[in-house]
């Protein structure tokens, strides 16, 4: 008797099964590859910490274009434009820095894959959250002066 269709037919997809597993299907958690799109998002991470660590250098530059006129700053600024690459290549330049953006990011993506909810969303949800609680102080607020009884005087 034949049988109809085939019993391990294999299945092919776009995505690499790693990154279709997991209770969501969006990645297994535990796995620990990181791709070369997630590697530029680590460094972008890096260097927005970087600007925050080497703020006072930043604030510096700042400072320099706001007060000198048209593309003078190049010249003028570049002083203060080469201490704030000094510090942030100090800052890239330890593994340990690049390390802890690693396994931040490593745990952000496995809590994500968990639960299929980002941080960005988490984070959007409660700002909507505290949005909508002062909205419904104020409308209360204004409903309370609304019913309350006007005093006449005349």
């Amino acid at each position: 008797m034949a049988t109809k269709g085939r019993e391990h037919e294999e299945v092919y997809t776009v995505l690499n099964p790693r990154m279709t597993a997991g209770p969501k299907g969006l990645g297994d958690p535990d796995d620990r590859f990181i791709r070369k799109v997630e590697e530029e998002i680590i460094y972008k991470r890096m260097r927005e910490r970087s600007e925050l660590l080497c703020q006072a250098f930043k604030d510096d530059f700042d400072a320099c274009m706001k007060k000198t006129p048209n593309m003078t700053f190049a010249w003028k600024c570049r002083p203060m434009i080469r201490a704030l690459r000094t510090c942030q290549n100090q800052w890239f330049n330890r593994p340990e820095f690049e390390e802890e953006a690693k396994e931040e990011y490593l745990q952000q993506r496995a809590e994500y894959r968990r639960t299929g909810v980002s941080k960005w969303s988490k984070e959007i949800d409660e700002k909507k959250l505290k949005e909508f609680e002062l909205w419904l102080k104020e409308k209360k607020k204004q409903e309370r002066a609304a019913s309350a009884p006007q005093h006449q005087t005349g």
